[in-house]
């Protein structure tokens, strides 16, 4: 494992890579690990961390005794489930320019079913975002996240400050937390349905009503495993694929 110290160096040399391959055609064949870190000056052990990290992403495939290669889907954005990003970003590094079409807000009770899932009081407050991300122009996600106002600091008025700022329009939730209230999201559990668009998912997505897409559920937690979201995310699979890493024990 790299330690606290390697992690700037780390992010670095992976946005580095990151913006290259995004540059490079698809089945391109990467340098090896050793020429990677004669190229980069960096550790072994820091590059095959960013590889690891890259393959996750859907960016790069390893095939054992042949190499590392560029995957490229045209027209798809792909993401690993196991590393957590926010959605811009993930549009971002498949080479496409994310944007908001929807991005609205409000304040709602806690229902029955979201008290469980926040582990909070049913009616307790919480601030409903609702958004719809485009990759280059095209609908791919559509999502529902509430946030605690009551776990976040300055409460109700903090929050809808910062949503209420323009700038906010290009930052991810994620980031929100973070930078404005030093609540950083350190993990998450999600569960995936597969569900038919109604006629809602499909004006917002622009598909057929009744095609079948992809639910994301999940709970985001705090270094001290509070829950602070509770996300639904409705994802055009047609555009946007996930992945998932498996390891062999």
């Amino acid at each position: 494992m790299i330690s606290k110290a390697g992690r700037s160096l780390y992010k670095e040399i992976l946005n580095e890579l990151r913006t290259k391959i995004t540059q490079l055609p698809e089945g391109y064949k990467l340098p090896s690990q050793q020429e990677l870190c004669e190229n980069l000056g960096v550790s072994r052990t820091l590059i095959r961390e960013v590889l690891v990290s890259l393959e996750r992403e859907g960016l790069i495939i390893r095939k054992q005794g042949l190499g590392t290669f560029v995957v490229k889907k045209e027209g798809i954005v792909q993401t690993g489930l196991d590393y957590l990003r926010g959605v811009s970003t993930i549009i971002s590094t498949s080479g496409k320019v994310p944007d908001l079409i929807l991005n609205e807000f409000e304040e709602v009770a806690a229902s029955s079913s979201l008290s469980k899932k926040l582990e909070i009081v049913p009616k307790d407050p919480l601030i409903k975002i609702k958004r719809v991300y485009t990759a280059d122009g095209f609908p791919v996600i559509y999502a529902e996240t509430y946030m605690v106002i009551n776990r976040i600091p300055g409460g109700k008025d903090a929050i809808i400050s910062v949503l209420k700022d323009e700038n906010s329009k290009n930052e991810e939730i994620f980031t929100y937390l973070d930078k404005y209230f030093m609540r950083p999201i350190k993990h998450a559990i999600s569960e995936i349905e597969a569900i038919d668009a109604d006629k809602k998912l499909a004006n917002l997505l622009k598909i057929p009503e009744k095609k079948a897409i992809t639910l994301l559920l999940e709970v985001h937690y705090d270094e001290n495993n509070i829950p602070l979201l509770h996300s639904l995310d409705y994802i055009n699979t047609s555009i946007f694929k996930l992945s998932v890493f498996r390891r062999k024990i």
